[in-house]
């Protein structure tokens, strides 16, 4: 009975938390995504409607792949379909370097003005064994309304490491998590 009782209030627990965040992400005119890739956490997160205004270092996004990155990588199964040019579904990745970053790769992994971020080396192979190619070792200044993506939550993940800077109008919204799994 108290086995039960528990299961209900976990249950209404988590009925008010994402009544909670429904109202929220309606409030941020925003929309939902259920991440179950690894690259960002696991979850529910939402996603604004509008582009934002001024993209940041460190910022989290919903961005569209150019369709000669974009339907390679839903053949790969890196991506699944979705509402961007190719019919690819957005990805999730942080913004690790913007305009005027100097951009650094190395054997090591990615760099952002000096910074190495972890997790960012470029994998010769995917989960599935295929060859990767990333990025050409060597210096890059991100240039204007070019953005580069990173997110350092799994080591596999397909990000700028393997296709450089992409160009800010690819950015849907800002991402944000609302009930996910760390």
């Amino acid at each position: 009975m108290i086995g039960r009782l528990l299961g209900y209030g976990v249950c209404l627990s988590l009925f008010g938390l994402v009544t909670a965040a429904q109202g929220w992400a309606w409030h941020a005119n925003a929309t939902y995504r259920l991440n179950m890739t690894p690259s960002m956490p696991v979850g529910l997160w939402a996603v604004s409607r509008r582009p934002p205004a001024q993209l940041t270092r460190g910022s989290i996004v919903a961005i569209c792949l150019p369709m000669s990155i974009g339907i390679p990588a839903r053949e790969r199964g890196y991506v699944t379909g979705g509402e961007c040019p190719g019919q690819t579904m957005p990805m999730l990745k942080t913004i690790a370097a913007v305009p005027g970053d100097i951009v650094a790769i190395s054997t090591r992994g990615l760099s952002v003005n000096g910074v190495l971020l972890a997790h960012s080396q470029a994998l010769g192979r995917d989960s599935k064994g295929r060859p990767l190619t990333g990025m050409a070792i060597g210096t890059y200044s991100v240039r204007q309304s070019v953005f580069w993506l990173y997110a350092g939550h799994d080591p596999r993940s397909f990000d700028s490491r393997y296709y450089g800077g992409l160009p800010g109008k690819n950015v849907i919204g800002y991402a944000w998590p609302l009930l996910v799994l760390q």
